[in-house]
């Protein structure tokens, strides 16, 4: 059982700690103001700098349900960092999304910079609320999953690690030039992300998407190369749970991978617990 797998199984989401505080975020980007919830811990009372994860929501969601989801609330309090839960653009229905370059929504259609936007959300977070600058993470699941891919790619110094979850990116993705730790976790039966990469089986996201997806073993061991991490991975097991750690070398990252078996669409939050992956996966870095 590998360090990363070895607490992953129970997470109990309860209420937030009384002494924390949810407030929303006004982020001016160009004309637009943009909204994201932030989660702040009890623990800021310390008044040190603190880690902070930026959870960005999937297709047709908010950052609201991106904290009801995943529960990264209840788990910041007991474990001492503060998430942002920022909105993508919302199209009519007032569900949001983002603007990744490869699939067709509302906001790829108002041609929105969500990458300017997040990147002047964790500026924020940074200069006014007393987020560590060196412990910024980035994960995101489906929708926000790719975001994460493009923010990465795009400023590879702003993260000190990124997760992905149940995501894929088109083929002509390049990962960053400089070595970023990445996890991924996605679920062998997803029909909306197929794991084998081509186009979506869900009717609605392949009418969007715009370009096939990359196999999910495919684009793992494109980033491994890409972090300079060691060639063949260690491979463990935990009942249907299949881990690949890509060792970080000198010059490297850790690029790791989690194979749900049997699993399909959606944050894990069951048998096993992508909130807790995640965690544990950042804290390392």
């Amino acid at each position: 059982m590998t360090p990363l797998i070895s607490s992953l199984l129970v997470l109990h989401f309860g209420p937030p700690d009384q002494a924390s505080a949810r407030k929303e975020l006004v982020v001016q980007v160009g004309s637009q103001n943009r909204t994201c919830i932030l989660h702040t811990p009890s623990q800021l009372a310390q008044k040190k700098p603190l880690p902070v994860v930026i959870a960005l929501h999937g297709g047709m969601g908010t950052g609201a349900s991106m904290e009801a989801k995943t529960g990264f609330s209840t788990l910041a309090d007991r474990e001492g960092f503060l998430v942002a839960y920022p909105d993508g653009i919302a199209g009519p229905g007032g569900m949001g999304s983002w603007n990744v370059g490869w699939v067709d929504s509302y906001s790829s259609r108002q041609k929105t910079d969500d990458v300017a936007f997040l990147k002047k959300l964790i500026e924020v977070v940074i200069e006014k609320h007393h987020a560590d600058p060196q412990r910024v993470y980035l994960t995101g699941g489906s929708n926000g999953g790719m975001m994460t891919h493009v923010m990465a790619a795009k400023y590879p110094k702003l993260c000190a690690a990124v997760a992905v979850v149940v995501a894929s990116v088109p083929l002509d993705y390049e990962p960053p030039k400089s070595p970023v730790p990445i996890l991924f976790i996605n679920g062998d039966a997803d029909e909306e992300i197929p794991f084998d990469g081509g186009m979506s089986r869900n009717a609605l996201v392949k009418a969007r998407q715009q370009k096939p997806f990359t196999p999910i073993s495919e684009l793992v061991a494109k980033w491994a190369k890409a972090n300079g991490a060691v060639d063949k991975p260690v491979v463990s097991r935990e009942g249907s749970v299949v881990t690949n750690t890509y060792a970080a070398t000198k010059s490297g990252a850790e690029t790791v991978f989690i194979r749900l078996e049997g699993t399909g669409h959606g944050w894990p939050a069951r048998d096993f617990v992508a909130t807790n992956a995640v965690w544990e996966f950042f804290k390392r870095h």
